[in-house]
């Protein structure tokens, strides 16, 4: 009997652990998703590219191309809309 209910214990307590990750995990990609118009969204929408505030930020003036790198128009197609914007030296494909 009390093999059981321990049994039972840890059965509940695995099951609120799990959820407990589940739902942090869920929290961290709400706060890291971009939404907006015109966002593809998807589960790998964030990539390693997203880790500054300041990149949120559309690229429009020379002075702000500094915070892209060319490989971040060329290898994230989802960026493209920033390097439209930005003057020709700043990081065309």
């Amino acid at each position: 009997m009390l093999l059981r209910s321990f049994l039972l214990f840890l059965l509940i307590f695995a099951l609120a652990l799990q959820f407990d990750v589940a739902a942090a995990r869920k929290s961290n990609n709400d706060k890291n998703s971009k939404g907006g118009r015109g966002s593809k969204g998807g589960r790998n929408s964030n990539s390693k590219n997203d880790r500054g505030s300041k990149k949120d930020k559309p690229c429009r003036d020379a002075s702000e191309c500094h915070l892209y790198r060319k490989s971040d128009f060329c290898m994230n197609p989802s960026m493209s809309h920033l390097w439209k914007k930005c003057p020709k030296k700043c990081g065309y494909c």
